[in-house]
């Protein structure tokens, strides 16, 4: 009988270490599965982010453009009629259809034009504007207006150009060169390359160490913070910033970041209004305008700190010709006391910012943090597991301190043990994958801010 009932166990041992091996197999490839879910979302997201549209601006005007070539290279108001020229690294012009056609017609090629006989130029810089014509770039008048005179440039010892009207010719304005004029043949009609042999760039190396990129903390409860609440990352950030506002104000240093922080101020005053009293014609509510002037004024005078007269020491001025220092209750109104009010507005900001303190979301609420164990109930009820290298991280410091330069050298997966939460009656709410996706988007997307793209939020500041 002993050595049956020793058989008997010896059996059911192999049967539950083959179980177990099952269970682990049946894991192991779970973990692969959700490891190539992850790849999927993460290939779907760099495509999207891939798809955004590129915007471009020119300090020359207000508003912001698509950017395309003949944004950049027509001359129009979007460019302040100042084309800027898309080269190559050897400062040759990168061409479109239209104007390569123009230019195979002139007989320029990638080597540039003809360089050295006066009446050679002349003949190609004409039939390169008539092909122009042609391809409907330019207008006829327009063409036949840059034909009227020849022009010879000549250079003094600075390198000051001065033209002079050839007598007798009737069609060029090209530059005409003369014995001492630098003209660079290589680049085409006559214009100068542009030093192009080396560029600032920012290798993969240089942006793992990076403090604003590499060194950026992976915010892992931006997966399930509620609309309306910030996380203990973001709560972090927000403390030093405004911390720091107060800083420059205590140094007398008033910049753009400050009186970004007075305008958001003010904007977020007047939303959270419009949401309080949505019945309320705001002009009719004399707080509201008292409120609401303060701000200006608030705004108003920072920006004169920050372009304080040097002439008047600690007195704000006008900004008319004069320098008439502004006068309050009949005296000069000084710098101090400004600061004063700014220092306040921005000192009840911090300590609005303290009371949520309470509600800031911490990724320890679903992330493990206790047990080396992939099981919802054997790791404290958690949804998520951060695998680290082949190894579950549940160490709340290491999982806190991980940045985007660890996710980019390292093997970093996050892993559902598919339990979401148990309800009142102990039934568990299993994630399936679409809500697995979600969570992962949300993720990559607070990653993306690092790289000023964001699907959720306005990055243009």
């Amino acid at each position: 009988m002993g050595l049956a009932a020793s058989q008997a166990r010896f059996l059911c041992l192999t049967a539950r270490k083959a179980d177990c091996e099952y269970k682990s197999t049946v894991l192991a490839q779970e973990k692969l599965n959700i490891t190539n879910q992850m790849s999927q979302v993460a290939n779907d997201y760099s495509q999207a982010l891939n798809a955004t549209k590129l915007i471009w601006s020119n300090p020359g005007v207000e508003n912001d453009f698509g950017l395309t070539y003949s944004l950049l290279m027509t001359p129009s108001a979007a460019n302040d009629y100042n084309p800027y020229m898309v080269t190559t690294p050897s400062g040759a012009i990168v061409l479109n259809t239209a104007y390569m056609e123009a230019a195979k017609a002139a007989g320029l090629t990638k080597a540039g034009g003809v360089f050295g006989d006066r009446e050679q130029m002349q003949e190609q810089r004409d039939k390169f504007l008539a092909a122009l014509v042609t391809q409907g770039i330019i207008t006829d008048p327009t063409a036949k207006d840059i034909m009227v005179k020849d022009y010879e440039a000549t250079f003094d010892a600075d390198n000051n150009v001065t033209f002079t009207e050839v007598a007798g010719e009737t069609d060029s304005v090209a530059w005409i060169p003369a014995s001492n004029d630098p003209v660079q043949n290589m680049a085409g009609l006559g214009k100068e390359p542009m030093i192009k042999t080396t560029a600032g760039v920012m290798t993969i190396s240089d942006l793992i160490m990076s403090e604003d990129i590499g060194g950026r903390i992976v915010d892992w409860a931006q997966m399930f913070v509620e609309n309306g609440k910030m996380t203990t990352v973001e709560y972090d950030y927000e403390e030093k910033r405004l911390k720091s506002l107060i800083h420059k104000i205590s140094q007398k240093d008033i910049d753009t970041d400050i009186i970004t922080q007075l305008k958001n101020d003010y904007n977020n005053y007047k939303l959270a209004y419009t949401k309080a009293h949505p019945d309320t014609d705001p002009e009719t509510d004399a707080d509201y305008k008292a409120e609401c002037a303060r701000f200006d004024t608030l705004i108003e005078r920072a920006g004169l700190c920050k372009n304080e007269n040097k002439q008047h020491p600690g007195i704000l001025v006008d900004k008319d010709i004069d320098g008439n220092p502004i006068m309050e209750n009949g005296q000069p109104l000084l710098k101090d006391d400004v600061l004063k009010e700014i220092r306040a507005q921005i000192q009840k900001d911090l300590e609005e910012l303290y009371n949520s303190k309470s509600t800031a979301i911490s990724f320890e609420e679903r992330v493990n943090i206790s047990q080396n164990n992939l099981d919802y109930a054997s790791n404290g009820n958690k949804s998520f597991n951060i695998v680290v290298n082949g190894g579950i991280n549940h160490y709340a410091d290491e999982i806190k301190n991980l940045t985007l330069g660890d996710i980019l050298t390292q093997e970093i997966v996050l892993i559902s043990n598919k339990v979401e939460s148990i309800d009142a009656s102990g039934t568990p709410k299993y994630m399936n994958k679409s809500d697995f996706a979600d969570y992962v988007v949300k993720i990559l997307d607070s990653l993306a801010e690092a790289f000023g793209y964001s699907a959720t939020k306005d990055m243009t500041g």
